[in-house]
């Protein structure tokens, strides 16, 4: 099993997650007493039409498909997109979201690099030695 990085009072984005994983991240969130913005349900992120949609508490997003290749990078980008839309204190428009995801990956950007850490680094929010 994986380790639960929750903080007391801290929000916590959570991406899809199977059943019984999300049913131990709500409950331990719960005893810390921090706040879920979980995929499916405090906010949304799919294929629509040629590109995605993402809706949050906040933002209503049409997007370009991301750049890197799978499906799963449609989660990969909401759940990148939804941590955005949480930060307090950064003053961020919803639209450069689309910076990112909309560019190419550079190289050398490892095969495992995700939409979601590729896009905290163009935006300077992820740290280069955290893969």
């Amino acid at each position: 099993a994986l380790p639960i990085f929750l903080k007391p009072g801290v929000p916590a984005v959570i991406g899809p997650q199977e059943e019984e994983a999300e049913t131990v991240i709500e409950a331990r969130a719960a005893a810390l007493g921090a706040p879920l913005y979980r995929w499916g349900k405090e906010w949304h992120c799919a294929r629509s039409g040629q590109g995605m949609r993402y809706e949050g508490p906040r933002w209503r997003m049409d997007l370009p498909l991301p750049s890197l290749p799978g499906a799963h990078q449609i989660a990969n980008a909401g759940t990148a997109i939804a941590c955005l839309e949480q930060l307090s204190g950064i003053a961020l428009a919803p639209e450069a979201a689309m910076i990112w995801i909309a560019m190419e990956p550079r190289p050398p950007a490892p095969p495992q690099t995700s939409t979601f850490s590729l896009g905290f680094r163009r935006c300077g929010l992820w740290p280069n030695s955290i893969r």
